[in-house]
């Protein structure tokens, strides 16, 4: 390839469309639903890039410097990273409380390392962690599976061409690229189908994507050969279909898998069908010159548009929100450009480091270290705000959950095996359990206390998400049917039987998605699951209760605590939600339907204990009632204890009493 068709303004533009799909998604998702694949296109593109730049030099020279490689890496990514990171770190700091400041360090720290993919997937398959959406340094993900990319591949190319050295340089990758993007796409497919959030942010599931672009840059001398119109054709269907991708996928969409070919095939077609005479590329800028300009600022728009985005909602929230995402998409759009011509550039290009790449190994070094300097002073001084007893209450109240979760007692979503876990009194003869998801556990400090109080053991069966409904739930965060949970729910009706408690209290969430969405069919197939469950539990146990869904906050209850105190106001009239926006009434109707026809089954509604008012306080008597945005405190929980058993049916308080 001849040196005038390295840059392809073409690419360029593209990149520009790229950028525009992920910032049009991120401000107005209603508008373009499946614009998150523009960070696809990106993979192609910097595939495509890359393994050029790699390939013309081991052509050129029969190897790879591979310091003066990851010197302009440093160069082209690190400054501006950095700059957004440290930013954002002190704007946290600044304007959220020292609580959120404080559990916003780790995600800082992972993204100034280029981790932040894996810290994001262990985040997401945790039950605890809730907001994730919300995290100003989420979009950093694709940056970390890029970084492992360019840190891997080049050793990748190398390796292949000293062992196929007899098929010749391109051949030797041609075989290496096709073999590891036939094992990348496969492990996509897999994760995709059983843990969709590691094929989403990990580099082994998404290198293939990268592999695609760098077909497209080894396919090039043979798209040249093509005829123009044919490859005007070629880049005009894969625009199609890039744009086809941003209209029709969504958030619904099990991504990437199958659907992620829509825009990698589109990008592979934009790329290849423009891979015309090397004037064409530059006759083309002034028909693309605003994408262009655009795909100059990608990279620092990408960096800049996600946490401009979140803080400007969160400091208007009230105003009209279309207004606010267009303010943060042209603010971020400006200090993409202050930052491509003053930090990006400049850096990139100085020739000072261009001579020698210890220069940019110190450089990075430097910078990550000023990154790291600020998270940590940050933390420090969130950790010293801390101090003050009000703030270490609402810190201990983010983490007052029971211990079950400690006690590794509450099964995760992949687990179909219940764990044996025991309490209560170990010498009692009479056996209580607790069954179903999350909203039965956050009972559990009032019925292990019970237990310890009545000399009653107790058997705790308690799983992510899932129901105590005889049905297959689809869960949102793996993106398909929750077989773990039909699996796990069979076994506890196994072990129940061979325990025969004499009491079952179980409980469900209201927001599972036949609520939400109240469709009729779902509601009448979650009430036929319920009624067959309880049925089932009734020929176990002597007595079964199934409670009722607690109030949910709908914002997380601590942070808002924090918040409010750090500005200043009260927390506790801050930080009051209504009742009626905070249950689902279709819940109760089915949950009480289907005891009805169950005479030995009782119904235990507790939320007037929780919220007696139109208005519902988060914090009641020095106790702050919620531990996240839908989970009573353990505090809390263990308060109602006696008032739990109060509500109790008398034959179950007699039989449990003796």
């Amino acid at each position: 390839m001849t040196s005038a068709t390295t840059h392809r303004s073409d690419v360029q533009a593209l990149r520009g469309i790229a950028v525009l799909l992920v910032v049009v998604y991120h401000a107005w998702p209603v508008l373009l639903p499946g614009g998150y694949v523009g960070v696809d296109v990106f993979f192609v593109i910097s595939g495509y890039l890359i393994t050029g730049l790699l390939l013309r030099e081991i052509e050129a020279t029969g190897k790879i410097d591979f310091a003066g490689f990851y010197a302009r890496r440093i160069r082209r990514l690190l400054p501006a990273a950095a700059l957004v990171t440290a930013t954002t770190t002190i704007l946290v700091s600044l304007y959220y409380s020292p609580l959120e400041a404080r559990d916003f360090a780790p995600t800082a720290v992972a993204t100034a390392l280029y981790v932040s993919n894996i810290w994001f997937a262990l985040l997401s398959v945790d039950y605890l962690q809730e907001g994730l959406q919300g995290n100003l340094l989420l979009h950093t993900w694709s940056l970390g599976v890029e970084e492992q990319f360019y840190l891997v591949w080049p050793a990748l190319m190398i390796a292949a061409t000293l062992c196929l050295r007899r098929a010749g340089t391109r051949h030797a990758v041609a075989w290496m690229v096709a073999g590891v993007s036939l094992v990348s796409f496969v492990a996509c497919l897999a994760l995709t189908a059983t843990l969709q959030s590691w094929a989403f942010f990990s580099l082994p599931t998404r290198a293939w994507e990268l592999g695609v672009g760098a077909a497209a840059m080894l396919l090039e001398p043979r798209a040249r050969a093509l005829g123009s119109g044919t490859r005007r054709a070629m880049a005009l269907a894969g625009l199609l279909l890039v744009l086809l991708a941003a209209f029709a996928l969504s958030d619904q969409t099990r991504f990437p898998g199958y659907a992620a070919l829509l825009p990698v095939a589109g990008a592979f077609l934009v790329i290849t069908g423009g891979a015309g005479e090397p004037g064409n590329a530059s006759q083309a800028r002034p028909r693309f010159a605003v994408l262009q300009q655009l795909g100059d600022l990608s990279y620092s728009w990408y960096l800049w548009h996600w946490p401009v985005l979140i803080l400007v909602a969160d400091l208007w929230p009230t105003t009209d929100r279309n207004l606010v995402a267009a303010m943060g998409a042209v603010l971020s759009l400006g200090l993409a450009r202050l930052t491509y011509a003053f930090v990006e550039n400049p850096i990139r290009y100085h020739a000072a480091l261009r001579v020698r790449p210890a220069r940019s190994y110190a450089l990075a070094a430097a910078l990550t270290l000023v990154v790291l300097g600020i998270v940590g002073a940050t933390r420090i001084a969130a950790t010293r705000g801390s101090e003050v007893e009000v703030r270490q209450r609402i810190e201990q109240a983010a983490r007052d959950w029971p211990r079950l979760y400690p006690d590794k007692c509450f099964a995760a979503a992949l687990d179909s095996e219940p764990p044996v876990c025991d309490y209560g009194d170990p010498r009692g003869t009479r056996t209580i359990a607790l069954v179903g998801d999350s909203h039965a556990a956050q009972w559990f400090p009032a019925i292990e206390q019970l237990a310890r109080e009545r000399g009653l053991k107790l058997a705790v069966f308690v799983k992510a998400a899932c129901p105590l409904a005889a049905i297959e739930p689809f869960d949102p965060k793996l993106n398909r049917p929750y077989v773990e949970c039909t699996q796990w729910r069979e076994k506890v009706f196994e072990r129940l039987a061979r325990l025969r408690p004499v009491l079952v209290v179980a409980g469900n969430s209201s927001a599972y998605d036949a609520f939400i969405r109240r469709d009729r069919e779902a509601l009448s197939a979650w009430e036929q699951g319920l009624e067959t469950s309880l049925e089932r539990l009734g020929g176990i146990a002597d007595h079964v209760v199934l409670v009722r869904d607690t109030p949910r906050a709908g914002f997380h209850v601590p942070s808002c605590l924090a918040r409010a105190l750090s500005r200043g106001e009260e927390p506790a009239s801050a930080c009051t939600f209504t009742l009626a926006d905070s249950v689902l009434p279709d819940a109760v109707t089915v949950e009480r339907a289907a005891v009805q026809r169950h005479p030995d089954v009782a119904y235990i509604d507790m939320n007037d204990a929780i919220c007696a008012d139109a208005r519902c306080p988060v914090e009641r008597d020095g106790v702050i009632l919620y531990h996240d945005t839908q989970h009573i405190s353990a505090t809390l929980a263990r308060s109602l204890a006696g008032e739990f058993w109060n509500r109790l049916p008398v034959g179950a308080q007699a039989d449990l009493g003796r």
